[in-house]
């Protein structure tokens, strides 16, 4: 035990009189995948945070250069230790002080490849005895190309709420990669919390880039753009309906995954489970509307005239019309079919696959722009069917929303299901009586958009005979 205690003591000694270090890294985010340790320049020990810098990097730069990056740092620094403290009010904080007894979160800024921001390594919170490719430290890694980026703030809050993350939550099986969603959840919604919402920000971004694949699933990761987008607003629509305790009950809870989303429910006083938060969420995404229901819409300023862009299917005004469409889709996700056009009765009918957990909502828009949402029933083949009277006089549009969400697949599965779609409008109107002489069949004088199937045809016709020499 003393030798143990003066070697740590020995250690802190050391690193305060050194200016270079070297650091284990993790070489498939590197520029430099060959390595896997590199040479780092301590630059910056202030509010908070430790920073070193890529030695090999530093000294490419000039001494002007060098000095813009450590006074970019210090405006760093001093934005972290409000930020810090706005995060570490809602979800607790890191190892304090840690493995390495630092009181400082120590960042390694180094170059990064194909765009990535930043990440961590959980073998820095080992031992070297346990773990020897250990740092020993609550340590961050990030791109030192990006320190001016004006969402570096963000990049960094991000990384750091990780380290919360695994001393809220010590049990091993949340690290897994099933349950990377929520980890990234969690860190997504802290790097937007702290920023100033009248500005063009992190958020605004990742809102563009759910555009990208709004059908991602929630839960399969990838670290796309759009795994990212997927998860922060599923986050701040927890947070604007359910409140943001849900986000800290679940991280602190023992339970791991979509079970601890449920614990945080139930201990907040809610009777939904994760599956209904789910489906409300996917039906806010349509129509983020407050007046249809108050779980159907998101409160968030920046997300106030917020809706996705459906598959749009149109149908033909006049005569009978089917349109058949075919889409597989991942569990925890969903698609939006809508269907316009039309005159009479529409019959939409819906087929999934057999075996699977998918259902489906329908969402009606009324002419003066009212929603009425329902469920379409579907029997034990996944078969169901919804009928809408008067389609082109009373509604403006039908959503179809086939929904996968079964938590007894593994969350991070590849698997797609099927699902079919047939819409049918089944028109009142009555063909006209066409009279059976040959003048009266080859001469129509109207559109083509007005004439029936039979005049389309009579038409056709005309024109073959008319190319074999006859005229009328």
């Amino acid at each position: 035990m003393v030798f143990v205690l003066l070697f740590c003591f020995t250690n802190n000694v050391s690193a305060e009189v050194l200016t270079e270090k070297s650091f284990y890294i993790d070489p498939s985010f590197s520029s430099n995948s060959s390595n896997y340790t590199l040479k780092a320049t301590k630059v910056l020990q202030k509010n908070g945070l430790e920073i070193y810098i890529d030695t090999s990097y530093w000294n490419t730069k000039t001494e002007e250069e060098q000095d813009k990056i450590e006074n970019d740092l210090i405006g760093i620094s001093e934005r972290f230790v409000i930020n810090q403290t706005k995060v570490i009010s809602l979800f607790g904080r890191e190892a304090y002080p840690g493995i390495d007894n630092n009181t400082n979160v120590v960042v390694l800024l180094h170059p990064l490849k194909n765009d990535a921001k930043g990440y961590i390594r959980v073998i820095d919170k080992y031992e070297k005895v346990v773990a020897p490719l250990s740092n020993e430290s609550e340590m961050v890694y990030l791109d030192v190309q990006k320190t001016d980026s004006p969402f570096f703030d963000s990049f960094l809050i991000h990384e750091y709420t990780h380290l919360i993350f695994l001393n809220q939550k010590p049990n091993s099986e949340a690290y897994t990669e099933e349950n990377t969603w929520l980890a990234e959840l969690y860190s997504e919604y802290a790097a937007t919390m702290i920023q100033d919402s009248k500005v063009y920000g992190y958020f605004d971004q990742r809102i563009k880039d759910f555009f990208t694949s709004p059908s991602d699933s929630l839960t399969q990761w990838n670290g796309d753009v759009y795994d990212y987008a997927s998860i922060l607003l599923f986050a701040h629509y927890i947070v604007d309906n359910y409140g943001k305790e849900i986000l800290s009950e679940s991280m602190k809870s023992t339970t791991i995954g979509i079970e601890s989303i449920n614990t945080a429910l139930k201990r907040k006083g809610y009777t939904e489970t994760f599956e209904d938060v789910f489906n409300n969420f996917v039906v806010a995404l349509a129509i983020n509307d407050c007046s249809s229901n108050n779980k159907y819409c998101f409160k968030n300023e920046k997300l106030k005239n917020f809706t996705i862009l459906p598959f749009s299917n149109f149908l033909p005004y006049s005569g009978n019309a089917i349109i058949s469409i075919g889409q597989n889709i991942y569990n925890w996700s969903a698609q939006w079919q809508k269907f316009s056009g039309g005159n009479g009765e529409l019959e939409i009918t819906f087929n999934g696959e057999d075996g699977a957990n998918i259902k489906a909502k329908y969402i009606a828009k009324t002419k003066d722009g009212k929603y009425t949402v329902g469920n379409l029933e579907l029997n034990e083949f996944k078969d169901g069917k919804v009928l809408i009277p008067d389609i082109n006089n009373e509604y403006d549009s039908i959503i179809i929303v086939p929904i996968m969400a079964d938590s007894t697949i593994d969350t991070n599965s590849l698997k797609r299901w099927g699902y079919e779609i047939k819409a049918q409008i089944i028109s009142k109107e009555e063909e006209p009586v066409i009279d059976n002489t040959l003048e009266s069949i080859f001469n129509l004088n109207k559109p083509l958009s007005q004439m029936t199937r039979q005049e389309l045809l009579i038409l056709i016709v005309k024109i073959i005979l008319y190319k074999q020499g006859y005229s009328f």
